[in-house]
């Protein structure tokens, strides 16, 4: 039995039944005075940037020149027309306060309120609880459709129809969410690893039970108009990881700060952009993780019986990721640069393309949503109460935390160190509330397996090697497999990460499942067994990017 599971297969009632005391929707309808209050917390806090850094004009001027550039390199369909000219106008004009300083003064201020009300405008949502409703029959048929639950019209002759629960697995600390969102504010901050995370991520909110919450979401994908749209309607507020200017991260943050002092509900991405590599994250953003520290403060100094911000940790496990052949590659020329040499497109042939839409009609697939145990904003465990905890299991009051001399004061160089700690802990977090599949552990062994046949080689040299030359005994791989699975169990047992049920069945019941589950929906087969008993591969770039979903364990001891 599986240690540290909650209800996998069960809907949940809705923890706040009527969406007008969801704290997404009170706070869209409040939002032209929360927006007015962001602005000028906003111009304060780059005025005293200014203050104690930089001139305001050289910020201005620094921040059009980084505007100009980004537009010049990297422009995208999804932003504003007047982009360029807006820009060019900015610079002209912080060139001319630098070089009148003594007409300086209004002009500087009125010029940066130009710059935040446009930021303002480009970064922030609303929700519609109409548009809400809509999303949610989309993403539930969208899902059933994908994973051939029962929305699919097109049947196999031997399929057989399951509930989409049966086909999504929620699992770890589900109970814990549930009764936290009703005490608190919520922070969830899942791995990331395909472009369907988000329709993943929405489709369990869901079924949790959760209210809607606010997300971060890259601009890039409001690139689709009809994305656009939802998203702009559904709570999301944009990204743009292209602008690194002071003004315009300082405008993310502190509306990333409001929205949680507000009690907003909150999602965001903290490793930033999927996994290319096909590992977790093992490295974080800190900018909206620390506004999370910023926006408990601020509660604590306005009132120490305030709200309190629980952040949980939410790992994704699938089967296959269907962008992963794009992600891999990427990850293998920016590590290898000249000593990669890049595939052919697995889909570049009509008999590959026929093969991918064969699979894709009547495969079979699932995979799971892991709720880690949540923790509040300095990585301490908390309880299902709500309290934090020391390492001890004992009660503590983080209040304290945030004080000096008995009161409560900002100290950004703590702060970032508070974020640091925060970080660690989710990633700690990641790795102990994965949720194994067993296509991850065949993955893992089969590739762990070619580079011990071949242990002169590098990864790139390796994956030089003709896949028609690479082959693994099935009798070595039973054997491997059994001994990951034997401490996969042994770690589950001891709270130390999670596994699918399959883990735990005989060994060659474990590899049947693993393999036929394994990149289900590549046009090509990742391992195959012939009939000499011999494990083959057709793609060792993609069995790599599987394997290292399994990385970071010292797991290569065992195999």
């Amino acid at each position: 039995m599986n240690k540290n599971q909650e209800n996998p297969n069960q809907e949940f009632n809705i923890v706040i039944p009527d969406f007008k005391d969801w704290p997404i929707y009170k706070i869209s309808q409040n939002k032209e005075a929360l927006i007015q209050s962001w602005k000028e917390k906003t111009i304060l806090k780059l005025l005293q940037h200014c203050k104690d850094k930089q001139p305001i004009a050289a910020l201005l001027s620094e921040t059009a020149f980084l505007e100009i550039k980004r537009i010049k390199s990297n422009r995208w369909s999804s932003d504003p027309d007047d982009d360029a000219s807006f820009w060019k106008t900015i610079s002209i004009e912080a060139g001319e306060i630098i070089g009148n300083p003594n007409e300086a003064g209004t002009a500087e201020i009125k010029l940066l309120e130009r710059i935040v009300d446009r930021y303002t405008a480009e970064i922030v949502g609303y929700f519609d609880p109409s548009t809400y409703k809509f999303a949610k029959w989309i993403v539930d048929n969208g899902f059933a459709k994908l994973l051939n639950a029962r929305a699919r019209k097109i049947r196999h002759p031997k399929s057989k129809r399951r509930s989409i629960y049966d086909k999504i697995r929620l699992v770890g600390c589900t109970g814990q969410v549930r009764e936290l969102a009703k005490k608190g504010t919520i922070v969830l901050v899942p791995t990331h690893f395909s472009n369907l995370d988000s329709l993943a991520l929405g489709w369990g909110i869901k079924a949790l039970g959760l209210p809607a919450f606010f997300y971060g979401a890259g601009l890039n994908l409001f690139n689709i108009k009809l994305m656009s749209y939802f998203m702009n309607r559904l709570g999301a507020y944009k990204l743009d990881r292209r602008k690194k200017n002071k003004i315009y991260l300082e405008v993310l943050k502190t509306y990333s700060t409001e929205l949680l002092t507000e009690g907003g509900h909150s999602l965001f991405f903290p490793g930033g952009t999927r996994s290319r590599s096909g590992s977790m994250e093992n490295r974080l953003k800190m900018g909206l993780l620390g506004t999370a520290i910023e926006a408990q403060r601020q509660n604590y100094m306005l009132n120490e019986k305030a709200g309190k911000i629980f952040i949980v940790p939410l790992i994704l496990s699938y089967h296959f990721v269907l962008d992963a052949p794009v992600l891999i590659n990427s990850y293998l020329k920016a590590t290898g640069k000249e000593k990669y040499f890049p595939e052919k497109d697995p889909l570049s042939t009509s008999y590959k393309i026929f093969k991918f839409i064969v699979k894709f009609i009547w495969a079979k697939s699932e995979f799971a949503l892991s709720i880690g145990q949540a923790m509040d904003v300095f990585g301490n465990p908390v309880n299902h109460s709500g309290n934090s905890l020391d390492q001890f299991g004992k009660p503590i009051e983080i209040e304290k935390y945030f004080h000096l001399n008995g009161k409560p004061v900002q100290d950004d160089q703590r702060d970032h160190q508070f974020t640091k700690r925060l970080a660690e802990n989710i990633i700690l977090s990641y790795k102990k509330w994965n949720y194994v599949l067993s296509s991850h552990v065949l993955a893992f062994v089969a590739y762990r397996l070619i580079e011990k046949d071949n242990p002169k080689m590098d990864t790139y040299e390796l994956l030089r090697i003709p896949v028609k030359e690479i082959t693994i005994d099935y009798q070595r791989l039973a054997e491997n497999v059994k001994k990951l699975a034997v401490h996969l169990q042994k770690m589950n047992q001891a709270g130390d990460i999670l596994i699918a049920p399959e883990i735990e069945w005989p060994v060659d019941q474990l590899i049947e499942h693993g393999i036929k589950n394994l990149g289900i929906y590549h046009a090509e087969n990742l391992l195959k067994i012939s009939k000499n008993a011999i494990v083959k591969t057709e793609n060792l770039r993609l069995l790599l990017y599987y394997h290292n979903r399994l990385a970071n364990y010292g797991f290569e001891q065992i195999v």
